[in-house]
């Protein structure tokens, strides 16, 4: 199959140049990443809601942030995450409906199914991400990434939805892939990177040319705490940091310091966590519907989204002898803990209990504005025989049995009777 491209033509298995002085194999690392996928999803569904301005939010609570936002309101400035009372601003006739999370986990299931038809390795990112290893493609008749990634674009609209489109990026790992499927359509990168069809292939010898148009914020992995770090160096844009002398950065940072260069750099090796490999955590996290500082407020979510996580963990069969806690400020500031035990958890208030411990040492500079709580240091659980009846272990499956039957919570602690509207259910996503 010949196609020609700019610089390029096409093969089974490579990119030739023009020149016919080198060959240059495809990366085999592709990431799907859905575009404005809540809210294309509510647009498939309800065809009223298409071609106009939408967001999606967990709550209708003006403080709210929206989950998902279309195309149209993302063209008008209103981004994921802004308060629904900012987006109203923006555009008071923006339409707003309620998220359904298991709506766009069967969504995500039927596109998982479609992949499952081209790699063997698949690493479900978030609902509206995932990562492919195309080392080993398993369909004979397409084994060239490019044609690939048409194809499963090709799919999902035909099969899935019509109003589901996403962006497809090719590179040697996932970081580079991230940025290979974030290349703006009509820029231009210069020689060596392909860019088509929302489909973007980038080598690692683009990473200069593709830094010159991105700011820090714009690196996966490069959050406001690795900003103000870097800031320190003087280092305040992706190419001081691609030129930046790697034992200074080590100095500084120690081994975070190494791997944060090792990124930006294209050369991680990293590996596709296939869907069937043992998980390494179970967590929730959810972005409050109110600001505070006052800790007794932020325990009852914690609490809420400790049982969430822990019914999870519970259903898969794990326990865990390890917990993280993560906070996020209104000023940017990102706060986290983490803490190995000598002794295994599996419940709710066992993760509750012990990420209050951890709360003594809280000290905020400014309003809560994110939580994320979650078991680690996993081990699958080991159902033992015992003389002596665990009454209290009893109860946890009866209270599971009960919930699974009829709904989340329908059963709970008292301390969350009126927590209805903390942390509802809801899932990861990414952009």
């Amino acid at each position: 199959m010949q196609n020609k491209l700019t610089n390029y033509e096409l093969t089974d298995y490579g990119l030739i140049r023009n020149s016919k002085s080198a060959i240059r194999q495809f990366p085999r690392i592709m990431l799907v990443d859905m575009n404005s996928f809540f809210a294309s999803v509510e647009q498939q569904a309800n065809p009223f809601l298409r071609g106009k301005p939408l967001g999606v939010s967990n709550s209708r609570l003006e403080a709210s942030c929206l989950i998902g936002t279309s195309k149209e309101a993302k063209a008008l400035g209103i981004k994921n995450g802004l308060p629904l009372y900012k987006a109203r601003k923006i555009y008071p006739k923006i339409l707003v409906v309620d998220s359904e999370p298991e709506k766009y986990r069967e969504v995500n299931r039927q596109i998982n199914r479609i992949f499952a038809d081209y790699a063997n390795r698949i690493e479900t990112y978030s609902v509206d991400e995932s990562f492919l290893d195309l080392h080993e493609p398993i369909n004979r008749h397409a084994t060239n990434p490019l044609i690939i990634g048409s194809l499963i674009k090709e799919r999902i609209k035909k099969e899935v939805g019509e109003w589901l489109t996403c962006s497809v990026g090719i590179a040697p790992n996932k970081f580079m892939a991230k940025l290979a499927a974030d290349l703006p359509p009509h820029q231009n990168f210069g020689v060596g990177v392909y860019r088509n069809d929302d489909i973007g292939i980038v080598w690692r010898e683009n990473l200069s040319e593709i830094y010159k148009h991105k700011e820090l914020s714009d690196l996966w992995g490069i959050g406001k705490g690795w900003q103000t770090r870097l800031a320190k160096l003087n280092i305040t844009s992706p190419l001081q940091l691609l030129d930046y002398p790697v034992e200074n950065l080590m100095a500084m940072f120690g081994k975070p310091g190494f791997y944060i260069w090792q990124r930006v750099n294209g050369l991680e090796e990293d590996e596709i966590s296939n869907d069937g490999d043992e998980p390494k955590s179970f967590g929730h996290s959810w972005v409050l519907n109110f600001r505070t500082v006052n800790k007794e407020r932020l325990k009852i979510v914690i609490l809420r989204l400790a049982e969430k996580a822990s019914r999870r963990m519970r259903h898969k069969g794990f326990v865990a002898s390890g917990l993280y806690l993560s906070i996020s400020l209104v000023d940017g500031t990102r706060l986290h803990w983490s803490k190995k035990l000598q002794f295994q958890i599996e419940t709710g208030l066992q993760l509750y209990e012990q990420a209050m411990n951890i709360s003594k040492s809280w000290n905020f500079a400014s309003e809560v504005m994110h939580i994320a709580v979650g078991f680690i240091y996993l081990n699958r659980k080991i159902n033992q025989l015992t003389l002596f009846s665990d009454k209290f272990l009893n109860l946890t499956n009866t209270l599971d049995r009960i919930n699974n039957k009829y709904g989340e919570f329908t059963i709970r602690s008292g301390l969350l009777a009126k927590t209805v509207d903390f942390a509802p259910d809801a899932i990861a996503f990414g952009k």
